[in-house]
């Protein structure tokens, strides 16, 4: 692919969302971040955002991963 990957987090835990995008940053990967902690969040940055790559969390309050992959139709 050239230029960014669009990368989409989903995750609840600030913490975990900065651990995450301070790995992207050491990889040297050339992307774009958007990052949501919500059902409602994550399902419209589908369309809006239209991610390359998706890393969600196992779980977060009312929604887990495998509805997240269900949803983006993984």
């Amino acid at each position: 692919m050239n230029g960014k990957y669009r990368i989409l987090i989903l995750e609840d835990v600030d913490n975990d969302a900065i651990l995450m995008e301070n790995e992207l940053k050491n990889s040297g990967m050339n992307y774009e971040l958007s990052q949501v902690a919500s059902k409602d969040a994550f399902e419209k940055n589908i369309f809006t955002f239209s991610p390359d790559i998706i890393l969600f969390d196992y779980s977060i309050p009312g929604y887990d991963g495998a509805s997240a992959l269900a949803f983006a139709n993984i």
